[in-house]
């Protein structure tokens, strides 16, 4: 795991960041080159990931303190869930766009309802509220 910090043109100050990664060897990925390779890649992508994580309130490192995983199993172990449950979300809005009625007026009139018309949030908190009711199905 690396921390370290990032200052934004027009941002009050630097904000920290965290890297997480199975590169051990120091010598052959410093820091610093791995640190700079995963802001080129956060810069120009637009991953699932980082487009789910704007959609969740709460989630970011100025909402308050993050758990930190003691390990890197956990760290791995913590991302694939997290992948997963982003992915059970989008899973979510493509069952709900297939079954979508397709509006009656409009320019999208009679036209079948995209999953990128169903809200990410929407998806997920339908997904934590079957969860939490235990009528999920598999």
């Amino acid at each position: 795991m690396i921390d370290y910090t990032v200052t934004v043109a027009g941002r009050d100050g630097p904000a920290l960041s965290c890297l997480i990664t199975d590169l051990h060897d120091h010598d052959a990925y410093p820091a610093g080159q791995l640190a700079q390779a995963c802001r080129w890649r956060w810069t120009g992508s637009g991953t699932c990931l980082k487009e789910a994580r704007s959609a969740i309130s709460g989630a970011g490192p100025s909402t308050g303190p993050v758990l930190r995983p003691g390990s890197p199993a956990l760290a791995r172990q913590e991302h694939a869930a997290r992948v997963i449950a982003v992915e059970l979300a989008r899973a979510t809005a493509r069952a709900a766009a297939a079954v979508a009625i397709a509006a009656r007026r409009g320019r999208r009139a009679g036209q079948p309802v995209h999953p990128r018309e169903i809200s990410f949030t929407a998806a997920r908190r339908a997904v934590i509220a079957s969860a939490r009711s235990a009528s999920a199905s598999p």
